[in-house]
């Protein structure tokens, strides 16, 4: 267990100057781009959305949704949604759900949990997105007004309905070549 916590650790570091590189990068290439629609450090962009999971259909226990930036390519933000943990699911079947020794297990096990989500998977994609959406502000210093996407309704529905950065900011829904022209060969339009 101490190698997957240093694992990690190491990861989330990663990540965390990854996702810093990435988003001086965009934030500098649109500064470039266009400056005057710069507005206190505040850019708005368009972002390819998606969501990946571990089992089709609407079973999956887990997956992961991503944010990428049209102009340069780059991964703003992502999400990783679990309904399960490995080791809780070992410790109540060798300790017991409801003995002591899994009290005292979990409460140390506690900071370490990877549960987030408890919802149905059906729905996990749009709470995705949501999250997302509502930490661009505060992470990125960007507003994702326009976004592309597979077409998935749901998700976007929400995301349109959603009203993250007020009346006066409204989000766009762009759709991808890819999924319009499946749609069109297979008369699902």
């Amino acid at each position: 267990m101490a190698e997957t916590w240093t694992y990690v650790i190491i990861w989330n570091w990663y990540c965390c100057r990854y996702f810093d590189w990435s988003r001086h990068e965009i934030l500098t290439y649109n500064d470039l781009a266009s400056p005057s629609d710069k507005n206190d450090g505040i850019i708005d962009i368009t972002v390819s959305y998606d969501g990946t999971w571990h089992k089709r259909g609407h079973t999956s226990l887990y997956g992961i949704s991503t944010i990428v930036d049209i102009l340069t390519g780059f991964v703003i933000d992502y999400d990783l949604l679990s309904k399960y943990c490995p080791e809780c699911t070992t410790a109540k079947r060798d300790l017991g759900e409801h003995s002591a020794d899994f009290s005292i297990w979990y409460e140390t096990h506690r900071s370490e949990y990877n549960e987030n989500y408890e919802r149905s998977s059906y729905a996990m994609e749009v709470k995705a997105a949501e999250m997302l959406w509502k930490r661009s502000l505060e992470n990125c210093s960007m507003l994702f007004t326009s976004v592309l996407s597979d077409g998935d309704t749901k998700t976007c529905k929400h995301i349109l309905e959603l009203d993250v950065y007020g009346d006066s900011m409204k989000i766009t829904k762009e759709e991808c070549l890819n999924h319009v022209t499946k749609k069109l060969g297979t008369g699902k339009f």
